[in-house]
């Protein structure tokens, strides 16, 4: 019988004769396996790279568009809910269209509450911290999920996803209240989960893709 071991990105393209050692084959020397947990740099990798560009452009939108108004003349107080436009009026008298633009996103993405909210130049950001800092995970998980070449199971986002659901439930239903720099580290770890997960299948399947076609050549 065959027994099935997960193998590494790695192990699966040496079997393909598609990474060679630095000294070739031809005395009988064994393949040189590239680092065992991390490689830089391969084809197949770059399919990771539209995550990471989206999550740099949201970072950059977020970060600059306090900027981009003039300082003290943008804070939404604590009426805003996720998934609605409860600060559209305020928005909508904020200078420039793409400030308008990042702050209208961020409505629909978050409460935008301020007292959960970090300010730059005295401008209340677009999101609250714990968004911050998922998006800023996603950042780190996107390259990380882009360079590993372990298989990444489906446990990995869901333990990293704990400490989030845990601090946001338990303030939506009891009276703790948390603070915005445990909100921040919490949102990194979960965008760390939820995008190296993604980012490592997706590289992995083209991976795959390309071990197809070169299999029919």
């Amino acid at each position: 019988m065959r027994s099935c071991v997960l193998r590494s990105d790695d192990d699966r393209m040496k079997s393909k004769n598609l990474y060679h050692s630095s000294k070739g084959n031809k005395e009988g020397n064994p393949l040189k396996p590239t680092p065992p947990l991390f490689r830089f740099w391969s084809n197949h990798q770059l399919s990771g790279t539209p995550l990471i560009l989206l999550s740099i452009f949201i970072l950059v939108s977020i970060l600059s568009s306090p900027f981009l108004a003039r300082g003290g003349t943008i804070e939404l107080g604590e009426k805003g809910k996720v998934g609605s436009e409860e600060n559209g009026a305020d928005i909508s008298e904020m200078e420039g269209y793409y400030v308008r633009f990042v702050y209208t996103l961020g409505d629909y993405w978050c409460h935008q509450k301020e007292s959960r909210s970090l300010f730059l130049n005295d401008n209340q950001m677009p999101v609250c911290s714990r968004d911050l800092g998922i998006f800023f995970g996603v950042l780190i998980g996107a390259f990380f999920g882009m360079l590993y070449t372990r298989r990444i199971t489906i446990l990995s986002p869901l333990v990293l996803l704990f400490p989030t659901g845990l601090d946001g439930l338990m303030q939506y239903f009891t009276t703790y209240e948390s603070f915005n720099l445990l909100r921040i580290s919490t949102g990194i770890l979960a965008g760390f989960g939820i995008a190296s997960y993604l980012n490592r299948n997706i590289v992995h399947v083209t991976l795959l893709i390309i071990m197809g076609f070169k299999k029919r050549e």
